[in-house]
């Protein structure tokens, strides 16, 4: 709820700069690209994904990539 402060209330930093809140649209892009960078930093890349040097298929998505991007959107 701090975040929200900085834009609704007189005295936030961003409402002093004239920052237009729609809905809450900037603190929800903030906090779910925070979260979904964290994510990324805690998984790291996948090992031997892109070892080989021919154009073979790729395999499909990684399951715990799908599922945190799941309960990010959830």
């Amino acid at each position: 709820m701090f975040l929200l402060g900085w834009v609704w209330t007189d005295r936030g930093f961003l409402s002093a700069l004239n920052v237009v809140d729609i809905a809450g649209c900037s603190a929800v892009h903030l906090v779910g690209g925070t979260s979904a960078l964290v994510a990324a930093i805690m998984l790291k890349p996948r090992l031997g994904r892109y070892d080989n040097e021919e154009n073979s298929v790729l395999s499909l998505g990684s399951p715990t990539n799908a599922l945190v991007g799941m309960f990010m959107l959830w």
